[in-house]
């Protein structure tokens, strides 16, 4: 999943994404993972995906805050 999130494969996101819902093995975690994956690499069509499949862009994780809305601005900052 991280290869397709950082190389924008939408086709190949929605094909685990669709194998993991029906085994029922959506993990928050690797979820979060994923989209900020999505999220740094500038792959927005993967980002509303991941987002309508019921990921959270707000969650905070445990240690740095690396929630999306607060990477955003950093990843401005990094390409001026």
């Amino acid at each position: 999943m991280y290869f397709a999130c950082i190389s924008g494969h939408l086709p190949i996101v929605k094909l685990i994404v669709t194998a993991i819902i029906k085994q029922r093995l959506w993990d928050k975690d690797d979820a979060r993972k994923d989209i900020i994956t999505a999220f740094t690499a500038n792959h927005p069509d993967i980002v509303g995906y991941l987002i309508e499949m019921g990921n959270n862009p707000n969650f905070v994780t445990i240690g740095p805050k690396r929630q999306p809305i607060l990477l955003s601005p950093h990843k401005t900052i990094m390409s001026s």
